[in-house]
């Protein structure tokens, strides 16, 4: 099990209280970086299964009142979401 799967999961099941401090630690804003990075490296199974996961964490933040919150707050975050090659569809 990877860090990134851990993460997903942590964030379906862990109460407001786990997601706020992930996301006061720049949680979400790790979870950019990481995207960006395997977004330049060469495509494998092992790629796209880590953008998967990553996106996937992602997600489940975007789905919750305290990451709508955070993306409001944190403009620059916003902007890299909108930006990142990886969650075009």
């Amino acid at each position: 099990m990877t860090m990134l799967s851990v993460i997903q999961d942590s964030l379906g099941i862990q109460d407001r209280e786990w997601m706020k401090d992930f996301l006061s630690l720049n949680g979400f804003g790790v979870l950019l970086e990481s995207l960006a990075k395997l977004e330049t490296r060469t495509s494998s199974v092992v790629t796209v299964s880590a953008q998967v996961q990553c996106a996937g964490c992602l997600h489940a933040l975007v789905n919750s009142a305290d990451g709508i919150q955070y993306l409001i707050e944190n403009t620059d975050d916003t902007r890299k979401l909108v930006n990142c090659k990886s969650l075009e569809v």
